[in-house]
């Protein structure tokens, strides 16, 4: 699959094992994707330096500092969209990022799982569904590139999920309350997206109300209430609240069901 990288024959692991057949495994974003990212950082340094380069007042020290501070940055995301990777080996689970590389051995995974992507519904191209590991005390790790617009999801996790039961050791126990503090921060994230769904989704009703002492005969001292400031003021922070109470009640109780 596309984004899943190469599969090399199975190697020897640090403990004498055979690493199971399919590891190390990488996923990446793939030229197609990260080539447009960096072109566009470029253009966007190339925008951010133009003013400067064609200002006349402007030292030319000043103007090659900046030509230096923008290409060194488009480099430094250029390198980083090309490192960025997930990769699973032997000895566990291994998230690069821009800034730092995440690290979980499969003795310290807790669960393994896909979530929605709450930018699905925002960004063009987003994936449907997204991949996370949690690690001690129910640390979330993100794991890139793990999502459906790259792989087969539901086979990948499968596959990184049996590694991780044939890896992480017979001593190998759940620890404390993290299932109970993965389902809480899931319910909390659910809820913040159906939030912004319902405030995103109020906006038209309450313009309809905002806009009611236009077209109708309202009374005064209503009309003096349907004003921009109050109804989308009090309308939209409302919806957000209502819905992500609402969101968060329904999934803390299917968790208590399902406890």
């Amino acid at each position: 699959m596309p984004g899943a990288g190469q599969h090399p024959p199975p190697a020897a692991a640090p403990d004498g094992r055979r690493s199971p057949a399919g590891l190390p495994r990488e996923y990446r974003a793939g030229a197609g994707r990260t080539a447009p990212v960096v072109v566009a950082a470029v253009l966007a340094a190339v925008g951010a330096g133009l003013p400067v380069w064609a200002a006349p007042d402007v030292a030319g020290w000043v103007q090659w500092l900046v030509a230096l501070v923008l290409g060194g940055l488009c480099a430094w995301f250029a390198a980083g969209a090309a490192r960025a990777a997930t990769v699973a080996d032997a000895d566990g689970l291994r998230v690069r990022g821009f800034l730092r590389v995440s690290r979980l051995p499969w003795s310290e995974v807790q669960d393994i799982r896909t979530e929605a992507n709450p930018a699905a519904g925002t960004q063009r191209r987003a994936p449907l569904r997204v991949s996370h590991a949690y690690g001690p005390r129910g640390r979330r790790v993100a794991l890139r590139y793990v999502d459906d617009a790259r792989v087969d999801l539901d086979r990948e996790i499968a596959f990184l999920r049996r590694v991780w039961r044939e890896r992480r050791g017979d001593t190998w126990t759940p620890e404390a309350g993290v299932a109970r503090r993965i389902a809480h921060g899931e319910s909390l994230r659910s809820a913040v997206a159906v939030g912004v769904a319902s405030a995103m989704l109020s906006f038209v009703p309450l313009a309809v109300l905002m806009l009611l002492p236009l077209f109708g005969a309202v009374p005064a001292p209503v009309a003096g209430v349907l004003t921009p400031w109050a109804v989308m003021g009090l309308g939209v922070p409302a919806a957000f609240g209502t819905g992500a109470a609402l969101s968060y009640r329904r999934a803390r109780r299917a968790g208590g069901r399902g406890l």
